[in-house]
């Protein structure tokens, strides 16, 4: 793999820039993805045994669910990074993405597999608020890109929902 990396700058065929854009916005969102995937892996046969849920989808549902979301979420925040903002008004944006992520892939953890579920009823809220001041700085700069988040919020509403409701039962 490194070969072809090598290959693809020496070629010009990757530029600088496509690199920083890489490492900045796109390595963040597959570690997120590499270690949600891994948390959920692990207490995936736990999660089968929680009580049933109104409205709780199948388990089949979450893995696709979140694909699309990550592709939302990842073609959002390359939108937002090229646009040409200051530094801090780019930042600004980029700083809340890191976040959401962070809170997102540490929501998972939390649930599954250190099994704090009124606290991860709070994470989950603070990830929500995260992803809807995103969505309202990044509406200030360009619609396309907030409005990519829609989804997202509203499956971090229905999770939130659903962790509430384990909880509860």
């Amino acid at each position: 793999m490194l070969f072809f990396i090598n290959y693809a700058f020496n070629h010009k065929i990757i530029t600088g820039e496509i690199m920083k854009r890489f490492t900045r916005l796109f390595l963040p969102l597959l570690l997120c993805v590499f270690f949600g995937t891994v948390f959920y892996m692990v207490s995936s046969e736990e999660a089968k045994n929680y009580p049933p849920v109104f409205l709780n989808p199948p388990s089949f549902v979450f893995p696709i669910a979140w694909t699309i979301l990550y592709i939302l979420i990842g073609v959002s925040i390359y939108l937002f990074d090229k646009l040409e903002l200051s530094k801090e008004e780019n930042d600004q944006g980029v700083i809340l993405y890191y976040f959401d992520l962070f809170f997102n892939s540490t929501w998972t953890l939390l649930f599954f597999k250190l099994k704090l579920r009124v606290f991860s009823c709070f994470w989950l809220g603070a990830l929500l608020l995260i992803a809807l001041i995103r969505f309202f700085v990044m509406k200030k700069k360009n619609k396309i890109s907030a409005y990519l988040l829609v989804p997202y919020i509203m499956w971090l509403m229905f999770a939130l929902y659903l962790n509430i409701a384990i909880v509860l039962v």
